[in-house]
């Protein structure tokens, strides 16, 4: 499905390169499109995986600026 698809994608972002999936987080989370998916994301994944990223994005969740 779509959402599915939208999951995966986002856990082959956070998985890939050489960055902490706590950094990729962190970006995702300050960056104007990235913000959007980590919400949408957070909306359909199930744990183990919503568990990971809501602990990666916690700590910064203060800091995101409200618009």
């Amino acid at each position: 499905t779509r959402k599915e698809r939208k999951f995966d994608h986002l856990q082959g972002v956070l998985s890939a390169g050489k960055l902490e999936t706590a950094e990729v987080a962190k970006h995702l989370l300050f960056h104007q499109y990235g913000n959007y998916v980590v919400q949408q994301t957070l909306a359909v994944a199930k744990d183990p995986q919503h568990t990971i990223l809501l602990e990666a994005v916690r700590p910064y969740v203060h800091q995101v600026p409200i618009v």
